[in-house]
């Protein structure tokens, strides 16, 4: 009995560290090589803030934005375009149904702020709702947005929940945990929008992780999936769901991190939960602590702010420059509202991989912008009418599965 039960030990022992030696490999994420950067020389790393409408309310809210546009931080604001008869706006947030909002929400815009969709509204839309809602945002800006970031537990949304998981065991064990269907990719659903969904929206928020780096946690965003390919291209996000995490997310040494590794964070959060506190007087005012931050990161010159919606578009262009080099291209086609802001990226010529056949000339000297050292290493860039979903970059299997588990443990630990 006592040699049974030690088998028994040591095979457990054997067992739960091949797991955890698994999830380390699976987990890990190797360090990041950078050798073109969506943001300008001067730069070393760069922020897009996206704030979810949930909860808005003018008390609660204005504070916030007053203090980040004295700070000229440029970000994405999503909104509702309708109400939801199951929510009271008092409570869910208001929708562009308030005109109040709707010229509160266009004067954001004017500001520099991106506009864009979190969902049609705060409860499960219709194909014609979700549809009306893009039409809406196009009558309003002349454009339908670029990304979309789903509302919660929507049941229009593409590809959703447990949909994301590539397992059938742990898929079913969310989805049990869930208890919730998601419709939006089902042609039976009357929720139904995947057929025209690429023409509507570039990208989609999927997954949140805790770390402030959401480039080197998912270095292929914006990308395809191959088990979605009629799906617009997806990117993950850093967790900033309230104030305090907010404050959390950018302690200074995280912030320092991201610089030395000139990274790239593209933020989740809900600006009207728990970002302020009421003062003596009774009128609402930032926290201390978010204050504190975001004072610090919008005062570093290091540090480039600006939408996610334009961010996107830059990692796309570099993907397609990067593409091209590495299948030996000297002329390099891009969309033509590129042209005139390649100067906004910028190169590391010394990380460049020598798989690109590049003269030696184009990988010596220090860091520069994209525009010049394009010219200067003789590549031709091409500027035409190109769809930001044509020749996406693909996400490997072995990344997919990182994301996964990443996130699976993320929500264990700390749910975002």
């Amino acid at each position: 009995m006592k040699r049974i039960l030690q088998r028994a030990a040591l095979v457990t022992v054997v067992s739960l560290s091949a797991l955890a030696i698994g999830l380390f490999l699976i987990l890990r994420v190797p360090p990041p090589s950078r050798p073109l950067l969506p943001f300008a020389e001067d730069k070393a790393c760069a922020v897009a803030i996206t704030d979810d409408t949930d909860f808005f309310q003018y008390f609660t809210t204005q504070p916030v934005y007053d203090v980040l546009d004295s700070l000229g931080i440029r970000l994405t604001k999503t909104i509702w375009v309708f109400d939801h008869e199951k929510n009271d706006p008092a409570k869910a947030g208001i929708s562009l149904r308030d005109p109040h909002y709707r010229a509160w929400v266009l004067r954001a815009r004017e500001r520099g702020h991106e506009i864009t969709l979190h969902s049609a509204s705060s409860g499960d839309d219709t194909r014609e709702r979700t549809l009306a809602a893009f039409d809406t945002i196009r009558a309003m800006t002349g454009e339908y947005p670029r990304l979309e970031i789903f509302h919660s537990g929507n049941r229009e949304a593409l590809y959703w929940g447990g949909k994301r998981i590539p397992n059938r065991f742990l898929r079913g064990l969310y989805d049990l945990k869930m208890k919730q269907r998601f419709e939006g990719d089902e042609p039976s659903s009357p929720l139904y929008w995947l057929d025209v969904a690429r023409a509507r929206v570039r990208y989609l928020r999927t997954f949140t992780f805790n770390e402030l780096d959401t480039w080197a946690v998912n270095p292929t965003m914006p990308y395809l999936d191959p088990s979605t390919p009629d799906a617009p291209l997806w990117f993950a996000s850093s967790n900033a769901r309230w104030g305090e995490k907010f404050a959390q997310l950018f302690a200074r040494e995280k912030v320092e991190r991201l610089k030395r590794s000139h990274g790239v964070s593209v933020v989740y959060t809900h600006f009207g939960l728990w970002f302020t506190e009421r003062s003596a007087g009774g009128a609402h005012r930032l926290r201390s602590d978010v204050r504190e931050a975001m004072t610090r990161i919008g005062s570093d010159p290091a540090i480039e702010f600006l939408p996610a919606g334009e961010l996107l578009d830059r990692l796309r262009w570099q993907q397609w420059i990067a593409a091209g080099l590495a299948a030996g291209e000297r002329t390099i086609r891009l969309p033509r509202d590129a042209e005139g802001r390649l100067s906004d990226l910028s190169v590391e010529p010394a990380k460049l991989p020598r798989s690109w056949k590049l003269p030696e000339a184009a990988r010596r000297g220090g860091r520069r912008d994209l525009a010049s050292w394009a010219h200067d290493a003789g590549l031709t860039l091409e500027f035409a009418e190109r769809a930001y979903l044509d020749a996406p970059a693909r996400i490997s299997g072995w990344e997919r599965w990182r994301l996964t588990w990443t996130w699976l443990v993320t929500q264990l630990i700390s749910p975002t």
